[in-house]
């Protein structure tokens, strides 16, 4: 049973991972009812609008009261990985995937729910070459299809059109933004 906080390309990817790797149950967690939408399309079990529902309450009715084995934070929200810490069953996991912007500071973690959950808390960032390699296995065997969160394809011929592909990306694009290399004219 697993919990990813943010519905954007990054926990969509995850809850794609977490399918392959044949978790049980995935809930996404969102603000923004369309990218609640496209996480059920992309197979996701149940998405939950924080803004209208408290997330702790149905994490613990949707597990009979027993808790997400992995909770995935992929949003730069200081207090959903407060949160998320009490979303844990016993001996769940923690990922502290979505950095925070350094002038939000330190954010309370409640180290005692850690300690007598008997918590596993990670933080990730980039990857290892391994990574990589896992990554393109999923790809090429189909397990994984990113069509569905790429939102944007930019040819890029000239530093003009790189900055049109910022800008779209800057600007809040739905899902991801590939940079397609072309040559220049």
């Amino acid at each position: 049973r697993v919990v990813i906080y943010g519905a954007g390309p990054i926990g969509m990817m995850h809850a794609m991972l977490c399918h392959a790797s044949g978790a049980a149950k995935v809930i996404m967690v969102d603000l923004q009812e369309s990218r609640l939408a496209k996480a059920l399309t992309l197979g996701c079990d149940l998405a939950v609008n924080s803004k209208n529902e408290d997330v702790r309450e149905r994490v613990l009715y949707e597990t009979e009261q027993q808790g997400a084995d992995v909770v995935i934070t992929a949003c730069p929200v200081p207090a959903v990985q407060t949160e998320a810490v009490h979303l844990l069953a016993s001996y769940g996991r923690l990922c502290l995937f979505g950095g925070l912007p350094k002038q939000l500071g330190p954010t309370p973690i409640d180290t005692n729910a850690i300690h007598y959950g008997n918590f596993h808390l990670t933080g990730t960032t980039g990857g290892s070459a391994d990574d990589y390699r896992t990554a393109l296995r999923l790809l090429i065997g189909k397990r994984v299809d990113l069509k569905p969160i790429i939102s944007d394809c930019c040819e890029i011929r000239s530093a003009a059109d790189l900055e049109r592909a910022y800008k779209i990306a800057m600007d809040g694009a739905e899902g991801k933004v590939v940079l397609k290399m072309m040559d220049g004219e």
